[in-house]
């Protein structure tokens, strides 16, 4: 029978239903799902393909680029607003594809950095970040090119990105399984982006 891939709930978590995805054959494994926040009702859902609802998931259709086999192999799938409204996914080998039409049509990042979880930041075009297992890095121009992180929290593994608006600033918080690390080097990004900046070697598991 068809896999079920996706699962809802109306109660909080107390109860889910089975949601109706009908991805075809192979395609069931299901990677990240994202509510666009200026479009009540549009969902994105990455299952070795890309799929959009625009009615709150109740009918889904396959929006990535067949002439773009690289983005079969998804992973995370990431939304900004502002200053260009855009919603990105990353393919195979971290290759990042984005789209400025809500997923009618897509572009290839010109370079690529380690797979791992992307984020828009404030969901800002110009403050992307990437979690990989070679540290955190950051890009400025929608995946076009990538910095590292400044510190040794760009240099050890990090595993899952978020972020929290505090007093009007935006703190962005990597966590990380720890490491050891050199804080000079290929520490090249700004400390100002909200990356950790220390002179120790040596990282704890945690979050930062």
């Amino acid at each position: 029978g068809v896999p079920r891939l996706l699962y809802s709930s109306i109660d909080y978590g107390a109860s889910w239903q089975a949601v109706d995805v009908h991805p075809g054959p192979g395609l069931y494994s299901p990677h990240c799902i994202v509510f666009d926040p200026t479009t009540p009702g549009t969902v994105y859902f990455a299952t070795n393909g890309v799929y959009k609802s625009t009615d709150h998931g109740t009918t889904w259709q396959r929006v990535d680029d067949p002439n773009q086999p690289g983005m079969v192999a998804n992973g995370d799938i990431t939304i900004a607003t502002h200053p260009q409204p855009m919603v990105a996914v990353e393919g195979q080998s971290g290759q990042f594809y984005r789209s400025t039409d809500a997923g009618a049509t897509w572009q290839k990042a010109a370079s690529t950095e380690a797979g791992g979880t992307d984020m828009f930041v404030d969901a800002d075009s110009t403050r992307l970040y990437r979690a990989t297992a070679q540290g955190l890095f950051f890009s400025s121009d929608v995946g076009d090119t990538w910095e590292q992180a400044a510190g040794v929290i760009g240099q050890v593994q990090t595993t899952a990105l978020g972020y929290a608006d505090a007093n009007g600033h935006t703190i962005v918080y990597a966590a990380t399984n720890g490491g050891s690390a050199a804080a000079t080097g290929s520490a090249r990004a700004n400390a100002s982006r909200g990356a950790l900046g220390t002179s120790s070697t040596l990282v704890g598991a945690g979050i930062y």
